[in-house]
């Protein structure tokens, strides 16, 4: 999917769909068929029923036959009751294909609000072709910093880091179908069940304790689309688990897909999040595409 649509706040794991560990990450989402070859510059804004919304543009690049450059940024204002919590996130990413039956990529992301807790990320992929099979193999690294509230005026910065491996196997049946399912499981440097506790609560800011929520124990997603000639459909769901308290957050949604133009394409999304701790959430995305 070419949006990105804003997910926020059920917490444990939605808050990190926007770090990252989403099906569309840069280095591995697989171009719609249509524009596989085209250049692309993205403009799409969302929102969800607790009132949060966002915006992000991307460019996506395409050099010679088979090679892309990535470039994204964007802002998530998530509502904390009055008390609004910025994220601001820059993202790019280069893809070399065209090297046998592999594509090698690499992107980096920057997340967060710099007074709160950033989120660094740098992810590899490597992608093989097996005919109608694409297998991808993403390995990633994450530094965290996140800050105290202020004692005697003074600040102090806590980090710590993850690893991660992820993997993607998209099936192409014909042009017009595509079946996907990716995952990723992650480890911290810290025990990061300890912001579980009240004592967390008290030394870390209410904003920089509901974005440190989203740290993700693991991630699975599972996507069906098909590409008309006119109008195109992507659903798909989405589970994850939280590092913290190991609770679950599913993401079930759709994506419509409608091609005006071979220069101008217009994406609408919905969908509802579901935790088993935290109240339900329904979000809304629109996102126009133009290519050349």
């Amino acid at each position: 999917m070419a949006s990105r649509l804003f997910r926020t706040c059920l917490l444990a794991g939605l808050l990190a769909l926007l770090s990252w560990p989403q099906s569309a990450a840069l280095a591995d989402n697989p171009p719609d068929p249509l524009f596989a070859r085209l250049s692309s510059l993205w403009i799409d804004g969302g929102f969800d029923s607790t009132d949060s919304r966002s915006g992000h543009a991307s460019l996506d690049l395409a050099i010679g036959e088979s090679s892309r450059v990535r470039l994204g940024a964007g802002t998530d204002v998530i509502a904390l009751g009055g008390d609004d919590l910025d994220a601001k996130s820059v993202r790019a990413g280069l893809t070399l294909g065209g090297l046998g039956n592999f594509d090698l990529g690499a992107d980096y992301s920057y997340w967060g609000d710099p007074s709160e807790i950033v989120n660094q990320t740098g992810r590899l992929t490597v992608k093989a072709h097996l005919g109608d099979w694409d297998l991808a193999v993403i390995p990633e690294y994450r530094q965290y910093q996140m800050y105290t509230r202020p004692i005697l005026g003074i600040r102090r910065e806590v980090e710590f880091e993850s690893t991660g491996w992820g993997a993607a196997l998209d099936y192409w049946p014909s042009d017009r179908l595509h079946f996907r399912l990716n995952g990723s499981a992650y480890s911290y440097s810290k025990d990061v069940t300890r912001l579980d506790t009240a004592r967390a609560q008290l030394v870390f800011s209410s904003k920089a304790f509901t974005l440190a929520a989203g740290l993700l124990d693991r991630y699975l997603n599972a996507e069906f689309g098909y590409h008309g000639e006119v109008i195109g459909l992507t659903l798909y769901h989405t589970r994850t688990v939280s590092a913290i308290d190991l609770s679950n957050v599913n993401f079930s949604g759709a994506v419509l897909t409608f091609y005006i133009s071979r220069s101008v394409t217009v994406e609408l999304e919905g969908g509802v999040g579901n935790s088993d701790r935290y109240a339900d959430t329904s979000y809304g995305n629109l996102a126009m595409g133009l290519h050349w």
